[in-house]
């Protein structure tokens, strides 16, 4: 029962893996372990997306339907939450495509970030992907999801905090590195964000990268913006 269980929870986190006891192949134990980490750092973001989005969200929505039908006799420009609707269709696909084994099995890192980068440029902010050279193909599937998290992390929290005008992501290679960075030219972060006491999102970053074994940087400079890093070895 017990992997049964594992297997469909490791599908659900974009993990997929066979294991077969019977025939004697089995995961790693140190793989087996970054998988599950990497399914509960997963589940812990998916319920914060629902509550600071979706929920919020439709709050907001519910809030001037109701409004409009309490007081009709005020005029009211429905675009506003036409708009709302549409932008929350739009983030629930993307939090549905997050939790779909298969698309995230089919999609490049390349593809997935430049997604995340379409939702984060929708309200007027300025987006860049450079990955000239970048190979996806030699990625693995769960380095290729644990990148794909660390970047997606770091987008939506240029979009949430920041107040930027222009996020640039970049893929490249460096000698035998793979290097994923995000900056963008907001209002940076205070070095006690930084280096104090842990912070969700910047501790899942970290944790993303100890399990790729994988050098993770955040610098920045107030009023002049912040530059996530990403620096891992080259598995090929």
């Amino acid at each position: 029962m017990f992997i049964v269980t594992l297997m469909m929870t490791m599908i659900a986190s974009g993990f997929v893996y066979t294991i077969i006891e019977l025939r004697g192949v089995t995961v790693k134990e140190q793989k087996l372990r970054a998988m599950i980490r990497e399914y509960e750092l997963f589940i812990g973001e998916l319920s914060t997306e629902i509550h600071n989005h979706i929920q919020q969200e439709l709050v907001h929505i519910t809030h001037q339907i109701r409004m409009k039908r309490e007081h009709p006799e005020i005029a009211t420009d429905d675009t506003d939450t036409a708009d709302l609707i549409v932008k929350l269709n739009e983030r629930i696909g993307m939090l549905n495509n997050s939790m779909n084994g298969d698309y995230l099995q089919s999609q490049s890192l390349t593809g997935l970030i430049e997604a995340e980068l379409v939702l984060a440029g929708r309200d007027g902010t300025g987006v860049t992907l450079n990955c000239e050279g970048f190979d996806d193909d030699a990625l693995d599937h769960g380095t290729k999801l644990v990148m794909y998290r660390i970047a997606r992390e770091a987008i939506r929290n240029v979009t949430e905090h920041a107040m930027a005008k222009l996020i640039k992501v970049e893929l490249k290679r460096e000698g035998k590195d793979m290097v994923l960075s995000i900056t963008d030219d907001g209002i940076g972060i205070g070095d006690e964000k930084i280096f104090g006491p842990p912070r969700h999102g910047f501790t899942n970053m970290r944790t993303r990268a100890a399990l790729l074994n994988a050098k993770l940087k955040i610098s920045s400079v107030a009023k002049g913006g912040t530059t996530v890093t990403l620096e891992m070895h080259n598995p090929s």
